[in-house]
């Protein structure tokens, strides 16, 4: 038994694996091992291994859903931790979720107790910690604007519980991006409605679900918005209107530009591809692994993106994905 296998074991109570693959739990279907790897299905379990990775000074990284991130094809030398917290609790307007529960699940059980607010996730797959850690939005609906509370735990393995405003919520930011505190538990404040008012939501939600699968590449292996949406500087508005006059009419929205319009018709790369990657002919800023992708065919097409956007739009990009382990 490997020495640290061994430690955990016998000093933390956590069992590890090792070499565990990693691209079967990503969405993207890319990446390598593990050298380390652990299921936390408890605060306490997910405490325990960071104290382990602390003491023995060794870099960890908390997986949830697997999306909106590359994975290294050299894999992560470190321990994942992978987080499997499951609860789901219905208090009047209130629902209290563990931080390893589906977006998607937590839409459909507010669905069915008749709690309006978050309607929006309806399907999603990244789970409730990563929506939070990132403020996760589709469709005009945001995770910060329904969250009343959340239990953190730090990297000095404190557990705190703090109110919404903690979290300093803007697109895609929370506050937990610079703090590297984890979710364990988040309430969701919804707003209590009638079941007749519900149903006559579901139609309102059936149609963003047909939305969702006209604008995006369901079924394939893609890991969500691979860039940011771009900021509506006086800059960027400048340099989009000097070239694509009548731009605004499909790409402006909530303040952004819609990094897809950009990659599409401005780039004129919709459905390119290179090597075992393709950008989405459905929606131009999702890249879809066509089979057998490596994580390197994956940043080479990113990269493409980024000095395209650069050289014909002095724009540059932002990638919304994460990357984990070492990239050249």
């Amino acid at each position: 038994m490997n020495d640290l296998v061994k430690l955990a074991k016998t000093k933390y109570n956590i069992v590890l694996e090792e070499n565990r693959q990693l691209a079967p739990l990503t969405t993207w279907k890319i990446g390598g091992p593990a050298r380390y790897f652990f299921s936390a299905k408890t605060p306490g379990e997910i405490g325990a291994a960071i104290r382990l990775c602390n003491q023995e000074k060794m870099p960890y990284y908390i997986l949830g859903g697997g999306s909106n991130l590359l994975v290294s094809d050299a894999g992560f030398e470190g321990l994942v931790i992978k987080l499997e917290i499951l609860k789901m609790e219905v208090q009047n307007d209130k629902i209290i979720v563990g931080a390893g529960e589906t977006m998607g699940k937590v839409a459909a059980i507010s669905m069915q107790n008749n709690l309006s607010g978050i309607e929006w996730a309806v399907g999603i797959p990244g789970t409730v910690g990563g929506a939070l850690f990132g403020n996760s939005n589709c469709f005009g609906g945001s995770t910060g604007e329904s969250v009343r509370k959340a239990t953190l735990l730090g990297r000095d393995g404190e557990i705190k519980t703090v109110e919404k405003d903690y979290f300093q919520f803007d697109y895609n930011y929370s506050k937990l991006q610079d703090t590297k505190e984890i979710a364990l538990e988040v309430v969701f404040g919804l707003k209590k409605i009638t079941k007749e008012e519900m149903n006559l939501n579901r139609g309102r939600i059936v149609e963003t679900a047909v939305e969702r699968s006209q604008k995006q590449p369901l079924g394939a292996k893609v890991a969500g918005s691979t860039f940011k949406a771009l900021k509506q500087t006086k800059d960027n508005i400048q340099k989009l209107d000097d070239k694509y006059p009548r731009w605004r009419e499909s790409a402006l929205r909530d303040g952004f530009i819609s990094t897809g319009f950009i990659i599409d018709k401005c780039l004129g790369l919709k459905g390119y591809k290179l090597d075992k990657m393709r950008i989405s002919e459905v929606h131009s800023n999702f890249f879809e692994n066509l089979g057998e992708a490596t994580a390197e065919n994956a940043k080479k097409l990113i990269d493409f993106v980024k000095k395209e956007c650069k050289n014909k739009l002095d724009i540059n990009l932002e990638e919304e994905i994460k990357y984990v382990g070492k990239f050249k």
